[in-house]
């Protein structure tokens, strides 16, 4: 049943905010993990929330057309946030950069509910989001003065925010003018793709690449995407079965229960970008069916505690098991873990000849290399996924256009603790815990009504929350809680239980 939220006045039913408050909530609290977001976390979100959906719904998004509301903008941005495993503080600053940009919300209002090390970086947000407006082309000198800039005077999370917010601008596209997307699409090539390559933010930047290069090259952008989907249109099948085949053989293996113990693998599967792809194709003057890595897997694994020689003896062990499974193009195997790159990138990587037969078993050498297609391994420890993903051994902190000594260095370590904690998330393995299961964590958001703690929510503190949550006058504030009782109380005896919250959301 449709709930009608009107009040007998005909008035617009001020409780919205409340339905905009709880609905933001549901959305992001099951993509928070319980071990990295503790009640302290969850706390100043709730806060930051309180804070913002008033703020938010002030805010008339008069250009484009069918242009989402604010909140909607603000909620999409801060679930980029939390999936890529940022802090609290940084999500925070997320959710109110939309007001923050609009001028709904003050600096010294943040710093009063928030703390003073939000306000700083909310201040960074507006910072960051008016720089490129304030240069007038977009050369690749003038782009990376910018970018240093960016990178070097401003918190590394203040830029991960507004990255965030340029992707979520590239997926509604639709909603500006012609003129808009093309501006919008070379900004983001030119300053805003390169800092996410520096930044390693992995499937955020080779989307927006990848949107980016479908506004400025359509035509080149549907070639690619024909053929790609004509080359190989069992991609996700086959890294399916490779996941499932090789997690089974790993999780079997004697050897590899001793070095790494069970569960100790996990197999992570990609996809190469059409950017990337095109941009192959072009740099390195290779014909389409030259690019080996259009598709990719990678092997983490977590050593049982030991020595290095042990974590680095499961890694080897690890690829004698894949290139048993799966045959190895010859002279396309890489030792980095005895020979590391020079900026200490090490990994196990080799090209994997792939099919499979009508039974589902992967098919031998010599019909493998008839009819098979190219797969990229790369096998590492936990320790080397971390370092090659957030640490400054990361290939991406070089292919993005910018010098380690741009004076970014100090900045990306305070990054550091937050992006290693992404390294996994990035790449979908993720504990969520259900906040709706009241027997292993309570209702935040239920709590934050009931203010005594007694398990109801009184008429009473509803007008209290309501007047905490934006400011009105009185008598609307009145109307408004009493219309939200009228809807959530149920039996009908003045007050609000869980259950019967619980059933409003």
């Amino acid at each position: 049943m449709e709930l009608q939220m009107t009040p007998a006045s005909g008035a617009p039913f001020g409780g919205s905010r409340v339905v905009d408050f709880v609905a933001a909530w549901d959305a992001i609290s099951p993509r928070l993990a319980a071990r990295e977001h503790g009640e302290a976390d969850k706390e100043m979100l709730l806060s930051a929330l309180t804070l913002a959906i008033p703020r938010l719904q002030q805010i008339v998004r008069t250009e484009g057309k069918g242009k989402k509301p604010a909140h909607e903008r603000a909620v999409d941005v801060t679930l980029t946030l939390v999936d890529m495993g940022m802090d609290a503080e940084c999500i925070s600053a997320g959710l109110l950069r939309e007001a923050v940009v609009h001028g709904t919300v003050s600096l010294d209002e943040i710093e009063d509910v928030l703390g003073e090390r939000v306000m700083r970086l909310a201040h960074d947000v507006g910072r960051v989001h008016d720089l490129p407006r304030r240069v007038h082309s977009y050369d690749e000198n003038a782009a990376e003065r910018l970018r240093s800039f960016y990178l070097s005077f401003h918190d590394i999370r203040a830029i991960v925010v507004e990255l965030a917010c340029r992707l979520d601008t590239l997926r509604n596209i639709d909603e500006l003018e012609p003129i808009q997307r093309t501006t919008i699409a070379l900004e983001t090539m030119q300053i805003y793709a390169p800092m996410a390559h520096a930044l390693n933010t992995g499937a955020l930047c080779a989307e927006l690449e990848d949107l980016a290069f479908k506004i400025l090259f359509p035509t080149s952008y549907a070639s690619l995407e024909r053929w790609l989907t004509a080359k190989s249109p069992g991609d996700s099948a086959i890294l399916d079965k490779m996941t499932k085949m090789l997690t089974d053989t790993m999780n079997a293996d004697t050897t590899m229960n001793a070095l790494i113990g069970r569960g100790g693998v996990k197999v992570l599967a990609r996809r190469k970008s059409r950017y990337s792809t095109m941009k192959k194709i072009i740099r390195d003057g290779r014909k389409r069916e030259e690019v080996h890595d259009l598709l990719g897997l990678r092997l983490v694994l977590t050593p049982q505690p030991g020595t290095l020689k042990a974590a680095n003896a499961a890694c080897y062990r690890a690829q004698q098991i894949v290139h048993g499974l799966f045959p190895a193009v010859s002279g396309r195997t890489k030792d980095y873990i005895s020979d590391p790159k020079a900026n200490g990138y090490s990994s196990l990587h080799s090209t994997l000849k792939v099919a499979f037969g009508d039974d589902g078993k992967p098919l031998a050498s010599s019909e493998a290399y008839k009819r098979g297609v190219n797969v990229e391994m790369q096998i590492r420890t936990a320790a080397m996924h971390l370092a090659a993903e957030a640490g400054t051994a990361s290939h991406n902190s070089y292919k993005g256009g910018l010098k380690e000594d741009t004076g970014m260095a100090g900045s990306l370590a305070d990054l550091a603790s937050a992006a290693n904690r992404a390294a996994e998330e990035k790449f979908g393995a993720f504990t969520h815990a259900d906040l709706r299961e009241r027997d292993e964590l309570h209702d935040r958001l239920f709590e934050a009504f009931d203010l005594d703690g007694d398990g109801r929510v009184t008429m009473s503190e509803l007008r209290t929350v309501l007047e905490k949550i934006w400011d009105t006058e009185m008598n609307d504030l009145r109307e408004e809680a009493h219309a939200l009782m009228e809807l959530l109380d149920v039996n009908q005896d003045g007050t609000i239980d869980a259950d019967e919250f619980a059933k409003f959301r």
